[in-house]
């Protein structure tokens, strides 16, 4: 049985498109997969967190409420913002972020942030009547 060199282009190409079919279809699974695991990162609890990350986010928020004490709403700002960084789902740094910007005069920004804050209340329901004064403030 001979082999004419048009089939054995055609099973070349065949062999190539399986080859490149086997490949995209694992590169389409990959996000949903990354997906998932993201999903599942962002309702972990904040138990799950490892305990340097929580201590850092605990040191953070204490700074930064400290400076909101002494009237340093600059610092207040920029310690909450650094907080968001380590975890954008917490709403006692979007709390801290808005009494900062509130106490800086820029009340647009405070009612944004705490606006943000009231998304992710679940976390800490005691916050709310706190958001929801300074989204009634403007």
């Amino acid at each position: 049985m001979a082999v004419t060199l048009s089939t054995r282009v055609l099973m070349l190409s065949l062999a190539i498109f399986v080859v490149l079919l086997v490949g995209c279809s694992r590169q389409a699974v990959a996000p949903d997969i990354e997906a998932a695991e993201a999903t599942e990162s962002e309702s972990a609890s904040p138990a799950a967190e490892s305990p340097k990350r929580s201590e850092a986010l605990s040191r953070l928020i204490a700074r930064a409420s400290e400076a909101y004490q002494t009237g340093d709403y600059q610092t207040v700002v920029d310690v909450a913002e650094r907080g968001l960084r380590m975890d954008r789902y917490a709403p006692e740094l979007y709390l801290l972020l808005a009494q900062g910007y509130y106490g800086l005069g820029l009340s647009e920004q405070a009612v944004s942030f705490a606006r943000l804050g009231l998304r992710y209340i679940s976390a800490r329901p005691d916050l709310k009547p706190a958001l929801q004064a300074l989204v009634e403030a403007d």
